[in-house]
């Protein structure tokens, strides 16, 4: 999150904005709210409505640039009325230790929260809504990274996904061919297969 904020900046001009991430302080005109994941801080749901009533203050001449990245949906939250941040995060934690895919795993968050799904974008309207997203769900919809709080958008722009990856770490790496089946099933399996790969 904070390298995406600090690129930002410098290229375009911000006035305001909020950055979760695992720090808190301030980035130039941008306060860091200190995250957790995977479950959610304490505190999320408070964040999480400090960050709606930022953008429903937003008018028609306002541009949003959301920054959205995997790690999302547990860092930005805001429980739907009659749900609490402990459930949402004993049904996040339930489904993971299930083996839940993340698109499982990340609609069952859409439908607790009032933030993913499109929530946080319809908070931003009637401002522009402008994404630029590094995707971590390998042949999924954007709308799936950190469960898509700002989706549907005007504009959105992938800045790096699965095949970016992939292709970095087989220029660093190339006896990690064919990687597309190494990086492929449960992750607690798949970090035990690529530690055992010989050097």
């Amino acid at each position: 999150a904070l390298p995406m904020a600090q690129a930002a900046l410098e290229q375009v001009e911000v006035a305001r904005g909020v950055v979760h991430c695992f720090e808190s302080g301030r980035l130039g005109p941008l306060r860091l709210v200190r995250s957790s994941h995977p479950s959610p801080a304490p505190d999320a749901a408070e964040r999480g409505e400090e960050l709606l009533a930022l953008a429903r203050s937003l008018g028609p001449e306002d541009v949003a640039l959301c920054l959205v990245s995997g790690g999302g949906s547990s860092m930005l939250e805001r429980p739907r009325p009659g749900v609490s941040l402990a459930q949402l995060g004993e049904e996040s934690a339930r489904l993971m230790r299930a083996g839940a895919d993340i698109q499982t795993l990340n609609q069952r968050r859409r439908e607790l929260s009032m933030i993913k799904g499109g929530g946080l974008s319809e908070a931003i309207r009637p401002a522009q809504v402008v994404n630029i997203i590094i995707s971590d769900t390998p042949g999924a919809p954007l709308e799936t990274v950190a469960s898509g709080p700002t989706f549907p958008a005007d504009h959105t722009f992938v800045a790096a996904d699965h095949l970016t990856m992939r292709d970095a770490v087989l220029r660093a790496a190339p006896q990690l061919r064919p990687l597309d089946e190494l990086l492929s099933g449960e992750a607690r399996e798949l970090g035990a297969r690529l530690t055992s790969i010989e050097p």
